[in-house]
């Protein structure tokens, strides 16, 4: 339960990229180079976690089949259709990261979903999340509002300038 709070918390409270796209004027989901996120080490770092509880669990069940038929689709996708260009690795990153997400709530949901008390404190979780969200994105309009930059503002007017 632990480890999904992290997991919500990277991708809500602290999604902070390593690097920066070189190509600010890329549109698309993913960037136009592969670049690695806090959430992209907590999504990765969870789900092999799970891939070992899957198989090494008492149960002795072996690889889900998911994972084979996605990472197939990932070969076939780059042998044969793309030409592995930055912006193609950037999607397939996306791509796997969208896997990956899938896979996490595959492996916990039968988890955290199996206790009343698991569901409401996840839920709290949500919501709370979301409060956080929300007071700040108000914040953030006052400061606005009232002429005043907000810390991201200054740094890009502060990156644009030099």
């Amino acid at each position: 339960m632990l480890a999904l709070i992290v997991l919500l918390c990277s991708l809500v409270l602290l999604p902070k990229s390593f690097s920066h796209d070189p190509n600010g004027r890329h549109i698309g989901i993913a960037q136009s180079i592969p670049i690695v996120a806090t959430y992209t080490i907590v999504l990765l770092a969870l789900a092999y976690v799970l891939l070992l509880r899957a198989l090494y669990r008492p149960r002795g069940s072996s690889l889900p089949v998911s994972v084979f038929i996605f990472f197939a689709f990932l070969v076939v996708a780059f042998c044969s259709i793309w030409s592995g260009t930055n912006e193609q690795l950037a999607g397939a990153l996306q791509l796997t990261l969208g896997f990956t997400a899938w896979f996490i709530g595959a492996q916990l949901g039968p988890i955290v979903l199996g206790q009343n008390r698991r569901v409401r404190w996840f839920a709290g979780t949500i919501v709370g999340l979301v409060g956080i969200e929300t007071l700040v994105a108000l914040l953030v309009e006052e400061a606005l509002k009232r002429g005043q930059p907000c810390a991201h503002e200054s740094r890009t007017r502060t990156g644009a300038e030099t």
